[in-house]
This record gives C-alpha cells, structure tokens and sequence, in this order.
C-alpha cells in the first residue's frame, strides 16, 4: 500500500506550481510536523527539535528535484500568496528576522545561482 504521503509527493513532482504548505495537513511538509507530533508540530518550537533540519532538508532536496524537471523555468518564476494575501513575484523580500540579512525571492531560487548574500556565495547542489 502507497501511503499519502508518498502519494502526495507524487503529485507535487507532476504539478506545474510548487506550493509544498497548500494544506498544512495533509502536504509532505505538513505530514514531517504534525505526523512526528510533539514539539515538531509547534510552530515556534520545532526548530529545537533536531528532525526539523533533516525534515527541511528534505522539502529542499524535494524541491531542486522538482526545478530539475524544467529549470529554465522553475528557476526564475513563482506565483502565489503570501501568508499576508501579497501576491508574491521574484523580487518579494523573505524577511529573515535579523538572523540573516534579507534576500528577494530571486536570490536564492537557484541554489547554483552564485549569488552572494552576506559576503558568501550561496552555492549548492544535491548529490542524487
């Protein structure tokens, strides 16, 4: 038997957008928090819990997969909302809370883009 995970997973990796939080339940992002439970399913606690890297590692890694399919494409557009209703385009600011400093969209859509944030290149690949 499939799980729904796996069958949702399925489905993000056939859709032409990428929305990974649609429905905090039942996407793959929200299985990895509310199916461990505990902590992991605290907003402002998960980040404490050490599956909460692995976990979003893997929804990154899930999501080069899926660029990879048409990246001349799924590199340099997005569509959608915000949590605030504001459309969002590659120019929208992901605040970072003082932790990092601010990026666009654009900046880090691409992780081989090269871009430099805060005096580093922000580089990476996945090795499949």
């Amino acid at each position: 038997m499939i799980c729904a995970s796996a069958l949702s997973l399925g489905m993000w990796f056939l859709a032409m957008t990428w929305n990974p939080v649609a429905n905090p339940l039942t996407s793959p992002h929200g299985y990895g928090h509310n199916g461990i439970g505990g902590v992991m399913a605290d907003v402002y606690g998960s980040v404490s819990d050490p599956v909460f890297w692995m976990h979003h590692s893997f929804i990154d890694h899930c999501f080069r997969m899926w660029q990879n399919i048409d990246p001349a494409h799924r590199t340099t557009s997005i569509n959608g909302n915000d949590a605030q209703g504001q459309s969002l385009n590659m120019d929208t600011i992901i605040y970072m809370g003082g932790i990092r400093p601010n990026v666009r969209v654009r900046d880090i859509m691409n992780t081989m883009s090269g871009t430099v944030i805060a005096g580093v290149p922000f580089c990476y690949r996945y090795n499949y």
